[in-house]
């Protein structure tokens, strides 16, 4: 973890550590960025996105998380009582190579949450 930056004052720094798979040339990482929040029938997206930085001297990548704030939703009238809690993520979702070698490491603001999904790539097939 030497290699990559402190997380600055109001961020906070997120670290996955992938597990070692078979064959991890056919798996992918998605990261997501986002928040819970109380929200109404509407759809809804946080603003932001991320971006991709390199850790100087070591080549390693990193991820941090910029513009991240209010978002936007569609404006379709909701009957009473539908709100809900719900996790609302930024539109910017990247897809990454997946390397259990090294960890995952995300900056982000502190109120955000990091998830992230594993894509498994199918089989091959033929076109006749």
């Amino acid at each position: 973890m030497a290699a990559f930056p402190r997380a600055m004052r109001g961020e906070r720094q997120h670290v996955i550590r992938l597990p070692r798979l078979p064959n991890e040339d056919v798996v992918k990482v998605e990261l997501i960025a986002g928040k819970t929040m109380k929200i109404d029938c509407n759809n809804h997206m946080m603003s932001g996105r991320m971006e991709e930085r390199t850790a100087q001297g070591w080549g390693y990548n990193y991820y941090v998380v910029q513009d991240f704030g209010r978002g936007a939703s569609t404006l379709m009238g909701c009957p009473r009582g539908a709100s809900r809690t719900a996790f609302v993520r930024i539109g910017d979702q990247p897809l990454i190579r997946y390397n259990s070698r090294l960890p995952l490491v995300v900056y982000a603001p502190a109120d955000a949450e990091i998830r992230y999904r594993i894509w498994r790539a199918e089989p091959e097939r033929f076109v006749r």
